[in-house]
């Protein structure tokens, strides 16, 4: 997680300990833009890259950046160049764009802060996370998860009771880290 050190088998069966990449050694090989959240080669580079382009490699939902031999996030190479140390936990892109590595976009987060920016599910057909239409009741069930235990808010009539309760409770449960109220799908045609 922090990627200070990464055991990698060897051809033989042994395990190769690399040493942690430095901030010194980072500062000498990269330079971030905290405005722009971009960081770019001030080193030529094997292969194509100059002194001037924007390192890295899009991963999934993020943007990934070999140095010596290992794989580093970006947003968590940004934290490292700015603060000087690595992240003691997850760092939480705030508008949940993973790609999005300005510095007034990321945080350090737990893990149960940094689900809140998670993708709804394709299953969800109510729009809003943790809402649900409960088929026995015909009613939208409205759940939260906190500290890895599932707790029901209740069953409502109306779609955006269901979301209201949701909201109230993740501003309550998460703070700061808790989701902007949101508009459901259909709100407009169930209420």
């Amino acid at each position: 997680m922090n990627a200070l050190v990464k055991s990698v088998p060897t051809g033989k069966g042994n395990i190769r300990c690399d040493l942690p990449l430095t901030q010194e050694r980072a500062k000498q090989l990269l330079s971030y833009n905290q405005k722009t959240g971009t960081l770019k080669w001030k080193v030529h580079r094997a292969g194509n890259a100059r002194p001037g382009d924007r390192a890295g490699a899009v991963c999934g939902r993020y943007i990934t950046i070999q140095i010596d031999s290992l794989n580093y996030r970006a947003h968590r190479i940004a934290w490292f160049l700015r603060t000087g140390s690595w992240p003691s936990c997850l760092i939480d892109h705030k508008n949940g764009d993973g790609m999005d590595n300005r510095w007034v976009n990321l945080r350090q987060a737990t893990y149960s802060q940094n689900a809140q920016n998670r993708c709804i599910s394709r299953r969800n057909k109510s729009g809003q996370p943790g809402v649900c239409l409960d088929n026995e009741t015909g009613k939208w069930l409205a759940e939260i998860g906190v500290q890895g235990k599932n707790k029901r808010l209740g069953r409502f009539q109306c779609l955006s009771d269901a979301v209201a309760v949701r909201c109230e409770a993740e501003r309550h449960h998460f703070g700061a880290f808790a989701r902007d109220v949101r508009k459901a799908k259909q709100d407009a045609e169930t209420s």
